[in-house]
């Protein structure tokens, strides 16, 4: 499938820096396995497609731009249950998704949340390399 970039993270991803992509995924199109054609100028004549990858694994994330903080979603039988990363693990979510500091992380995700109730959304990691974001805490979740 196509997934558009903005051409800043052309670079960063052709150079293996950029490890995963941050987007809305509704109706839950992304999924291990699935092809990945990297392109900018997605739905115009300028369509460039620049690489390609495969999805490996996608993690659930709740990003809240305001309070500056990022849950993973943690599907358990029956409810989910959210779990704060460490402020460590958002400097490396940052700089994996492209970013050059946690500046620029937080002003695009306040741009991209700024219509949405307490500038909260969820989102959907898409990892094309088989990094995770570790779940700490988890030893304390009930299961």
């Amino acid at each position: 499938m196509l997934l558009g970039f903005k051409n800043q993270f052309v670079t960063p991803i052709l150079q293996d820096t950029k490890l995963h992509t941050i987007r809305d995924d509704i109706h839950n199109r992304w999924q291990p396995g699935k092809t990945i054609q990297m392109c900018t100028g997605l739905r115009t004549k300028d369509l460039n497609i620049f690489n390609t990858k495969t999805c490996i694994s996608t993690q659930s994330i709740i990003i809240n731009a305001k309070k500056r903080t990022v849950d993973i979603i943690v599907p358990f039988r029956i409810r989910e249950e959210r779990v704060e990363l460490s402020d460590g693990n958002i400097y490396w979510l940052a700089i994996n998704d492209g970013f050059t500091n946690e500046g620029e992380f937080w002003s695009w995700f306040y741009l991209d949340l700024k219509d949405k109730p307490g500038l909260e959304g969820k989102k959907k990691l898409i990892h094309w390399t088989h990094l995770t974001y570790p779940i700490e805490g988890i030893s304390d979740l009930p299961f």
